[in-house]
């Protein structure tokens, strides 16, 4: 391998490495999350949820959004308080980076706790899942 090509490997090898801690600048906006609404739901407890909604939310990465905890009967149950909820979400966060992922956090009414997470490594709903249990 020549000098030149050597060079070459180690500057891809480089901005591969670069590439792979970079992270999100910014955290989705309020009103694109309020946008979006929340879809779905997943218990966490038996009759204890919390409401979701994956989207880009005008950004270049895949956000997970959750707030929660509800007790509910249902997934359908706990989307709609979920939703109820929503339009008292505030806040501009900055993503802090924790472990392999970025998380961002909200203020919301009502005891709740509302947080976006991106990762690149791992399952995003297995970050909130493990978030949720540590503060219940």
């Amino acid at each position: 391998m020549t000098l030149t090509s050597r060079l070459f490997t180690l500057i891809g090898a480089l901005t591969l490495a670069c590439s792979s801690f970079a992270g999100p600048e910014t955290c989705p906006s309020v009103s694109a999350i309020k946008a979006e609404g929340l879809s779905t739901a997943m218990e966490l407890f038996p009759k204890v949820y919390y409401a979701y909604n994956v989207s880009e939310y005008g950004s270049d990465y895949s956000w997970f959004f959750a707030v929660g905890l509800f007790a509910s009967n249902t997934k359908t149950e706990a989307v709609a308080e979920g939703n109820k909820y929503l339009p008292t979400l505030t806040g501009n966060p900055i993503p802090l980076h924790v472990e392999d992922y970025w998380f961002c956090d909200y203020e919301i009414d009502g005891g709740l706790a509302a947080v976006a997470v991106y990762t690149d490594v791992g399952s995003a709903p297995l970050k909130i899942k493990r978030f949720f249990h540590q503060i219940h």
